[in-house]
Order: C-alpha cells, then structure tokens, then sequence
C-alpha cells in the first residue's frame, strides 16, 4: 500500500478569503479546503461542500507518487498545475470519476503517464526530473515509481499558463499550507524546487515559520545557481524552471548536489 494510503484523514477546514475584484466588481467568496480523502471523497456528506463557490481538494488532486516512492525520497516541485487534465473543461466532475479522461483524482497509472505518453520529449520540466531521478535513485525506465511531484500553485487559469501574479497573491496562504500537508503525508528528506525563486521563496519561508530559511550553500550554473536551504530535517534545493535553459549543467548540478546530501 502506497505512505499516503497508510493514514486516512477527512478533516474539512473552511476557509474564507477576504472580498476579491473580478472585472471591477467586489465579491464575497467562500473556499472550502478538504484534503487527504484516499479514494473515500464519496463519503463526504458535509452540508459545508454545497455553500461553498470554490472547493479545493488537495493531498490527491495535486500532487501524485509512484507506487515505490518511500519515505525519505525525492520531491519534485513545479509553478503550478497549467489547467492539467481538465483542457479547459468547467465541469470537474471527471477529475473523481474512474476511468475519466479527465480523471486527477487517485489515477490508476499514478506517474507512469509520464513514461508511457513521454511527456519528457515536450516538457523540459519532465525531461530534468526524470533525469535526476535517474541519476540518483533508479536508473531505470521505471523512475516514475520513485518519484513524487507536486505544483506551488493549484489554481491556474482556464486553457492553461501560469497564475498572474494576482491570482498567486489569493491563493498563497492557502497553497502554503496545502505545500505543509504534502510534504508531511510524503515526508521527503529532499525537495527539488524547478520554478525559479520569485515561485519558491514565500512558500520556504512559510515552512519555516514566516522568517527567511539560511541558506546552507550556493552551486552555479551557467547563469543561474541552484541554492540548498535546510528546514528542520529537510533539505530544499530552489533552482530554476528548466524551459529554455541549458538542462545538461541543470542535471549535473542538481545531481551534483543530492548526491552530497544523500
């Protein structure tokens, strides 16, 4: 049975954001965050998930684990979550139905739609992870049973694209503690952060208790370095977001430095 499966959690917390301008026009929303449902979201019978504008489910949704993955392990993390399975689609139901097309929700190929559809020929995010993982805990074609990915952000724009930095400035707070929660359930000994600092830095200082993390050491690369910060027992690699830049240096400093850590 995968870590995250060992525990079952159906904690509901209703969380409120202050009044928002969309199109000029001030509006009250309430955001309801259910997390760590492990396949039993349909036992939900709370009178809360009706009242709410938006629901966000996380722990499941967005992140996902290969069946190997093991505590200690290596968490990959990107910007966000780029409208994902959903292509535009406002009816969400198909992210909790099985067998959906649109399916998000505790996938049967949980991580080995990346091998299998070779997102790593288009997505230079994909091709620098798995590389890594690679490099340094499976040599195999079948990587993605040890990995263990998550997004920053999980909203993002309707047809895909990063959040504007309004939208990221709404949903921090809430991102950050869902970021907690993940990395507790997973409980990763090193977390790879490919989204460039600008993405990273307010979520580390979250985890560590609203103050700058030190930083422990500081590896270049091309024009870009890659920057270990250490949290409690973890150690937080921050670097860039692979697109368009050199991903031989990116890997072999990346590599470079968990290799060191392990």
């Amino acid at each position: 049975m995968p870590l995250p499966m060992r525990r079952l959690v159906l904690g509901l917390r209703e969380r409120y954001c202050k009044p928002i301008n969309i199109k000029k026009n001030s509006i009250e929303m309430t955001i309801l965050h259910i997390s760590d449902t492990h396949n039993l979201h349909h036992k939900i019978t709370s009178p809360l998930i009706s009242k709410a504008d938006i629901l966000i489910h996380s722990g499941d949704i967005t992140n996902q684990w290969g069946e190997e993955y093991k505590q200690g392990g290596v968490m990959s993390v990107g910007r966000a979550v780029n409208d994902w399975v959903t292509q535009g689609d406002r009816n969400t139901n198909g992210m909790f139905e099985d067998g959906s097309t649109n399916q998000a929700f505790a996938r049967a190929d949980q991580m080995k739609w990346v091998e299998d559809k070779q997102y790593y020929k288009v997505s230079a995010f994909w091709r620098v992870v798995k590389a890594i993982i690679q490099n340094t805990i499976c040599a195999g074609n079948d990587w993605y049973k040890h990995a263990v990915w998550s997004n920053l952000y999980k909203l993002s724009p309707t047809g895909g694209g990063n959040p504007s930095n309004s939208l990221c400035k709404k949903q921090l707070e809430i991102c950050i503690d869902i970021f907690k929660k993940e990395i507790e359930t997973f409980d990763p000994k090193f977390i790879v952060c490919l989204s460039g600092k600008g993405w990273y830095y307010d979520f580390l200082c979250g985890l560590n208790n609203d103050t700058e993390p030190v930083v422990e050491r500081e590896e270049t690369w091309g024009d870009y370095k890659a920057t270990i910060y250490r949290i409690g027992n973890r150690c937080y690699i921050g670097s860039e977001h692979p697109q368009g830049k050199n991903e031989v240096a990116h890997i072999n400093t990346i590599t470079k430095l968990l290799k060191e850590l392990m």
